[in-house]
């Protein structure tokens, strides 16, 4: 099964009486949605269907991504909600008889967990908004990857903004802090930190390389999944 990870587009600040839920695209959002809907409506990267999370600027970008790929077939997954357990979402995909391949558009640091949760190299170094990761993956096991468009280093390189480049350098060490913590721990399931968020872990069995060094996790200060709330101020 192909899957193509994709963060929503550019969406609107928050303002005093609008939930993070509520936050819609940006007219430049819309236009980074139809480029990347346009990028994948190629024969060899055309979704069959698209799962969305629920919230309105993820809704927005599924929902244009699905008109440039003339698709019909648009879920909202509850599974893609900021702060869920990466878990849940592959029961899902392994459990999926449905069409592929399969375009999921979400947020982060969740899909970069998601991500990392699939790939067999643990160095995948987040989405930029509009960015996209396709892997195939047989439903167990690690995925391979195919192809990407807009990782965060490589918007980072481009861009020209001193402002846009400090924004992207913040999102970036979030995501870091996350796949750092998942690379650890033997669950992948860390839902990502929320500002002010700790996590301590200690060393159980050294070996000599330590990429065999195994961890357990003693404790954590609220991650993400912890406080709904908090979730939805956070998720990005």
């Amino acid at each position: 099964m192909i899957v193509v990870l994709i963060r929503h587009a550019h969406a609107i600040e928050g303002s005093p009486g609008l939930a993070d839920a509520d936050r819609w695209l940006s007219l430049k959002g819309r236009k980074v949605a139809r480029r990347v809907g346009a990028w994948l409506s190629k024969p060899k990267r055309k979704p069959a269907a698209v799962w969305t999370s629920p919230l309105v600027r993820s809704v927005q970008t599924a929902e244009i991504l699905a008109g440039e790929c003339e698709i019909q077939d648009v879920s909202v997954r509850g599974e893609l909600s900021p702060g869920r357990d990466p878990g849940d979402l592959l029961r899902a995909l392994a459990e999926h008889v449905g069409p592929a391949p399969i375009a999921l558009v979400g947020h982060e640091p969740s899909l970069s967990l998601i991500a990392t949760s699939l790939l067999s190299d643990p160095s995948w170094s987040g989405f930029r908004k509009g960015g996209a990761l396709a892997v195939e993956w047989s439903g167990e096991g690690k995925a391979d990857k195919l192809y990407s468009r807009g990782a965060i280093e490589a918007c980072c390189a481009r861009s020209r903004s001193t402002w846009g480049r400090a924004d992207r350098a913040r999102g970036a060490r979030a995501v870091a802090l996350s796949l750092i913590a998942t690379s650890l721990l033997s669950d992948p399931s860390w839902s990502g930190f929320r500002k002010g968020g700790a996590l301590a872990v200690e060393v159980v069995e050294a070996r000599a390389r330590p990429s065999s060094t195994r961890w357990i996790r003693l404790t954590s200060r609220p991650p993400i999944s912890d406080e709904r709330g908090i979730c939805r101020r956070t998720a990005r």
